[in-house]
């Protein structure tokens, strides 16, 4: 990373800047993800440096919402920035990133265990039923952890130090993780073996500081790259691993920022982007089988709206996108038809980000 400094400060003043404290509300009991009913968890960073990360479920066949759902059921806030969680096994794991460690809960969000001692992590993935990586940010670490003791036990050195999302798959020669390594000198995705923990190869994208990668249904990896701070323009590649070859890339317009990503039940790819200028926020759709750029947007913000994450209902293609709110208040989470139309919205709580649906 050329000025690390420069691009978290630049990441606090963007993203994370805010100026009051959330006010916990706490809730007897929460809902649990049981039965028939559908639910939408929503991971909630918090405002910067506040301990005021948080849960919410979002019932989607009553339209209701429970906040705070972790801190009343384990009497404890969930800490400072929930970078993102994830499903593994029966358990959840949220990453909170500024308070440094990992928490896991059960199915119920019962706390169970706690992965302490890690540096800003960010993002995990389980690579065996008994390993998983943590990448991260500060250090040029990826972190290796023991799923059944729930502690790091190794270390694998990486190139930078600016680690995020990542990805398992088979691409033919044995089971790897491809990461991406979020450096503005860096135009390419890594690649890891998972039996031996070393970095073997690397497979060129279209543009410059990867952040985030996803696999579409034919196996094949879309990385979404750029650093406007840097002068690195946003892009969006297609890139077959069998082959490490380039099958397409977009390139967004220099003005935009790119937000998150996130892909559909049809292999529609998602991505947020924002212009800072003029505070204009919105949506690009990626049909499968897309050769261009879309002519316009899936849909645009709500008047005073600044969206930050997204998501897509594996079993109906609906699209979830989250309202930051400057980080300042409570935010929002809304609700679109696979044709862009907006159905619902609910209030949440600070900085509603990460998602995740439950049957």
């Amino acid at each position: 990373m050329q000025t690390q400094k420069l691009i978290i400060l630049a990441l606090i003043l963007g993203l994370f800047f805010s100026c009051e404290k959330e006010r916990n509300t706490y809730v007897e009991n929460p809902p649990a993800p049981a039965g028939n009913s559908r639910y939408l968890m929503v991971g909630h960073e918090g405002a910067f440096g506040t301990n005021t990360a948080s849960l919410s479920l979002i019932d989607l066949e009553n339209n209701t919402v429970t906040n705070n759902v972790y801190q009343s059921k384990n009497l404890q806030a969930l800490g400072d920035v929930l970078q993102s969680m994830t499903r593994i096994g029966d358990f959840y794991y949220f990453v909170v990133n500024n308070s440094n460690k990992i928490l896991i809960t059960d199915t119920a969000f019962n706390k169970k265990a706690e992965i302490k001692n890690l540096t800003s992590p960010r993002y995990i993935t389980a690579v065996s039923p008994t390993k998983a990586y943590v990448s991260s940010l500060f250090t040029n670490r990826l972190y290796i952890i023991d799923l059944v003791s729930n502690t790091k036990i190794s270390e694998i050195q990486m190139r930078t130090n600016w680690t995020e999302q990542m990805v398992l798959i088979n691409d033919g020669g044995g089971d790897a993780v491809y990461i991406c390594e979020n450096d503005t000198a860096i135009n390419y995705i890594t690649k890891i073996d998972v039996n031996t923990n070393q970095l073997v190869d690397s497979i060129p994208i279209a543009g410059y500081a990867p952040s985030q990668i996803t696999r579409s249904s034919d196996g094949h990896l879309w990385v979404l790259a750029g650093n406007n701070f840097y002068g690195k323009q946003s892009t969006l590649t297609e890139v077959d691993p069998a082959t490490k070859k380039i099958i397409r890339s977009f390139t967004f317009d220099k003005r935009f920022t790119t937000g998150q990503m996130a892909l559909g039940p049809n292999d529609e790819k998602y991505v947020v982007v924002v212009d800072y200028a003029t505070n204009e926020y919105g949506v690009y759709k990626f049909n499968k089988g897309a050769a261009t750029m879309p002519a316009a947007y899936f849909t645009t913000t709500p008047s005073g709206a600044n969206f930050y994450g997204i998501a897509v209902n594996p079993t109906n293609g609906e699209v979830f996108i989250s309202d930051s709110k400057g980080f300042s208040q409570a935010g929002a989470v809304y609700r679109y038809t696979p044709s862009g139309v907006l159905l619902n919205n609910w209030t949440t709580a600070i900085g509603p980000s990460s998602f995740h649906f439950i049957q």
